[in-house]
C-alpha cells in the first residue's frame, strides 16, 4: 500500500495471519506508529518511510520477532516526546534480528547511549540528515556492522 496517502495512526494492530514476511506502507499520511503490531511474527521487512509521523511508541515493534530490514526514514519522530526519556531504548528491544534501519531524515536531536543495546546483528545503520549534536551511542557490540552513516548531522566530537 505506498502512496495510497492514507491518513491513520497505527493504533494496536492485530492480523489473523502470520505468514506475511514484507510490508510496505512508505509514503502514507500515517502520522503515528503507536502499535504494537501483532500476529506478524514472520515479518522480516518493514518499510513506514516517509509518512512524516511524528510520535512512536515503545512497544510498536515489540510482537515483530523475526524483523530484519526496517525503513523508519522521511518521518518527523524527533518530535515523539520517547525520545526525550531512556524509554527510547525499548523501541527495538525485540528486534534482535534487525541487520537494516534507516532512520535518517527524522529530525532527531538525541540518541541514548543504549538506544541499540540488543541490535547486535545491524549491518547497515542510516542516521543521516538528523539533528544530532553529539555521538555516544554503543556500537562495539555490533560485530557484524557495515555501514554506519551520521552524515549531515551537527556532531562536533566522536
Amino acid at each position: 500500500m505506498e502512496s495510497a496517502r492514507v491518513g491513520y495512526s497505527i493504533t494496536p494492530l492485530y492480523i489473523s495471519t502470520s505468514s506475511v514476511k514484507k510490508l510496505i506502507l512508505r509514503n502514507n499520511q500515517l502520522y503515528s506508529f503507536i502499535g504494537p503490531i501483532c500476529n506478524f511474527t514472520n515479518l522480516q521487512f518493514l518499510d513506514l518511510s516517509g509518512n512524516r509521523a511524528t510520535d512512536i511508541s515503545a512497544y510498536v515493534f515489540g510482537a515483530l520477532p523475526s524483523l530484519q530490514h526496517l525503513g523508519l526514514d522521511n518521518n518527523i519522530l524527533g518530535s515523539s516526546e520517547i525520545f526525550n526519556t531512556v524509554d527510547s531504548k525499548e523501541i527495538f528491544e525485540n528486534q534482535t534480528n534487525l541487520v537494516f534501519l534507516n532512520m535518517s531524515s527524522n529530525r532527531l536531536s538525541i540518541l541514548f547511549k543504549d538506544f541499540f543495546w540488543r541490535s547486535t546483528k545491524l549491518k547497515h545503520l542510516y542516521l543521516d540528515h538528523n539533528l544530532l549534536v553529539d555521538w555516544n551511542v554503543t556500537i562495539e557490540h555490533m560485530k557484524d556492522l557495515e555501514i554506519l552513516d551520521i552524515s549531515w548531522n551537527q556532531i562536533l566530537y566522536l
